[in-house]
Formats: C-alpha cells, structure tokens, sequence
C-alpha cells in the first residue's frame, strides 16, 4: 500500500497532467483534426475524443478530490458521491452514442474503411477502457506496488474510486 507522502507526492503531479489532457490536449487534438482533416472525416475520432475527454474529466476531478481529502482539506462528500453515482449510469449512456456516430461517419465518407474510421474506432475502445479503469477494475499499472498485487494475486484490482464509492467516502 503506498503511503500518504508518496501518494501526495504522486497525486500532485498525476492530477494536473490529467486536468491538462482534459482542458488543452484532447480540445486542441479535436481542433487540429477538424482544421487539416475537415469535419466529415473526423466525426467518429471526435465523437470518440469528446467521450474520452468526459472521462478523463470524471478522472482528474476524482484525483484532485483525493489530493485535496488526504493533504487535510474538506470536500462536500455526499456531492461528489452523487456526481460519480450519476456518471456511472450515464457513461454507458453516452458511449451508446456510437450508433449515431458510425453511421453518419460512413455515410459522409461513403463507406470507406480506411484509417479515420480505425481511430474513431480506437477512440471509443479508449472511452470503454478507462471507463473500466476508472469505475470497475484498475487496468494502469505504473508501479511496483501494483505489479506486486497482480503477481501475488493474479487479478486485477478493483479502481481506486470503486472503492471510495462502495466505503461512502473519499
């Protein structure tokens, strides 16, 4: 288990890197993509982004929750709890998105299965994956810590934030 100096340690780092992807990576890639490649052909890798840009939101919110709870200052608990209880029904919600998406991005390209179509493609698998890495069970494991429980047990663990929602609490 990783002790409260180095997860302060990592939280202050982790936390900003994420709430940039959200803010300026993710808009400023959406932007290019529709500056060079024009809006038909990037619909389905830009609906894909905009949902992964929700989730690493929902991702970098928890993460400052958690720097802000563990160096001592007070977070309206029953919000958030509320806030990712909401987001857990309605992830799964927008990712359904794709059914309108698809089509329209095969219809404006006429159907070609070329390397637009893989990337929006990807970009939605993404979603799913860090949905699940978020709300269910930990996929990223950067740590010794993490491979050492992956070793010893031989299953994933379940997310940080599963977690915290099931205990009530951050």
């Amino acid at each position: 288990n990783m002790g409260k100096e180095k997860l302060v340690e990592r939280l202050s780092w982790y936390y900003p890197l994420e709430r940039f992807h959200t803010f300026v990576t993710v808009p400023f890639l959406i932007g290019f993509l529709i500056y060079y490649y024009g809006f038909e052909k990037t619909v389905l890798i830009n609906s894909g982004l905009i949902l992964c840009s929700a989730i690493l939101y929902q991702g970098q919110l928890y993460w400052g929750i958690k720097l802000r709870k563990i160096t001592g200052k007070e977070i309206d608990n029953d919000y958030y709890l509320k806030k990712f209880e909401k987001w857990t029904r309605t992830n799964p919600i927008l990712l359904s998105s794709i059914v309108l998406t698809l089509p329209v991005h095969l219809i404006l390209n006429e159907f070609k299965t070329d390397s637009f179509l893989f990337w929006g493609l990807f970009a939605h698998f993404f979603y799913v994956l860090e949905y699940v890495n978020y709300y269910q069970k930990q996929l990223m494991y950067d740590n010794i810590n993490d491979f050492k429980y992956l070793l010893i047990n031989r299953k994933l663990k379940k997310s940080s934030l599963l977690k915290d929602m099931q205990k009530r609490a951050f």
